[in-house]
């Protein structure tokens, strides 16, 4: 018989997805190739998971369930050191962070508003830049009407008297 692999008993909290979902879970024992699990609802034998506690992936299959716990063999190997670090207080990961999913979504109505607005600002940007160029169009347009006639007078005002 094969010689068990030194085990180190912990307590510390994880996300754990199986299929679509994710769950909660307590990671109870961690060891260089596998991890104890206990869970509200653990996977099934024989099923692939991903765990997830802070930046740590791991990816592994169900050994065995029993109760509320599951013995998961895991795909490369752990360093127990990080899961041990992680009871000392040094992970401030709790369950749903870096977690996107579970983070609140702007609903419809926010949605709504957010592109009504930004259609506002684009429109009064729009109108701005029509005004401003129209504005110097008229603008260059008095200058070349009127330059020839000041000109002129400007001349005959200039001219010695007779």
């Amino acid at each position: 018989m094969r010689k068990r692999e030194q085990r180190m008993a912990i307590r510390a909290r994880a996300r754990l997805k199986q299929g679509g979902g994710w769950s909660d879970v307590v990671v109870r024992n961690v060891s260089r190739r596998g991890l104890m699990l206990e869970a509200s609802t653990p996977p099934a034998c024989g099923t692939f998971v991903e765990l997830r506690r802070g930046s740590s992936i791991v990816i592994g299959q169900v050994r065995w369930v029993q109760d509320n716990r599951c013995g998961l063999l895991v795909q490369d190997r752990i360093d127990p050191r990080i899961f041990l670090a992680a009871r000392d207080g040094s992970d401030p990961w709790r369950p749903g962070d870096a977690d996107r999913r579970a983070l609140a979504r702007p609903g419809t109505t926010q949605n709504l508003a957010r592109s009504q607005a930004a259609a506002r600002a684009g429109q009064w940007l729009g109108v701005t830049l029509v005004t401003l160029v129209g504005a110097y169009v008229i603008v260059s347009a008095a200058h070349s009407a009127l330059a020839r006639p000041i000109a002129q007078v400007a001349q005959v005002l200039a001219a010695p008297s007779r």
